[in-house]
Formats: structure tokens, C-alpha cells, sequence
């Protein structure tokens, strides 16, 4: 119609439609930027660890506990972050504290699967 106030009124909607919309995305992207950060914070922090010859439960069991809520944290359906979940789900089913603690080799395995990890990480942040 020719009404102004209907006009000024749909104009408004639409740039509070497009203003959520665009908070949304920075929301959705600043959320999938934190996981990327916490999954290379976490292996990062056991790849110090190892470096320095200490094998720390809560470093292990953070991974782990990371490592199995991904596919909840996906919040994107990102084929990146599925595609590392499913690495680090592989290469970590023989990280147990214990292990990597009493066993060099264990020990040196695990530190090539982080580095493993995180060179892959540098490569998609």
C-alpha cells in the first residue's frame, strides 16, 4: 500500500529479522570457535605434558570426556570437526593414564598422535 506506516513498519521487521539473523551466525561462529579452541587447548595441553614426561589424569580424562561431546558441540554439522572427532576417537582408544605413564612406547605413541592432531587443528582454524 501507499501507507507510510505500513512501509516504515515491513522496513523495520525486515531489519530486525536480518539483524537477528546476522547476531545468530556471529553466536553460531563465536560457539564453533570455542570448541575448536578447547579440542587445541586440550591436545596441546597433553602434548606439553608428555614433553615433559608427565602423564596427568585430568589432562587424559578431559580428552576423553571432549572427545565423546563433540558430536553434541557440532552445532554446525561442520564435516571438518566430524571428520576429527572420528580421528581422535581412533587414535585415543589407548589412552588410559596408566598406561602411558608406565609405558614409553605408549607414552611416545601418544605424543605422535597429538602432535599428529594438532598439526592437523593448525591446518583447519
Amino acid at each position: 500500500t501507499d501507507d507510510i506506516r505500513v512501509n516504515l513498519q515491513q522496513e523495520l521487521l525486515d531489519n530486525f529479522k536480518k539483524d537477528v539473523e546476522e547476531q545468530t551466525k556471529s553466536n553460531l561462529k563465536r560457539a564453533m570457535d570455542y570448541v575448536w579452541d578447547k579440542i587445541h587447548k586440550s591436545v596441546l595441553v597433553l602434548h606439553q605434558d608428555l614433553d615433559f614426561g608427565q602423564v596427568r589424569d585430568g589432562s587424559i580424562n578431559a580428552l576423553h570426556e571432549l572427545v565423546n561431546a563433540l558430536p553434541k558441540l557440532n552445532l554446525t554439522d561442520d564435516q571438518n570437526l566430524t571428520n576429527l572427532h572420528m580421528e581422535l576417537k581412533e587414535s585415543m582408544k589407548g589412552f588410559e593414564a596408566k598406561t602411558i605413564r608406565t609405558k614409553p612406547q605408549a607414552r611416545e605413541n601418544a605424543k605422535k598422535e597429538a602432535e599428529k592432531i594438532l598439526n592437523k587443528i593448525k591446518g583447519l582454524i
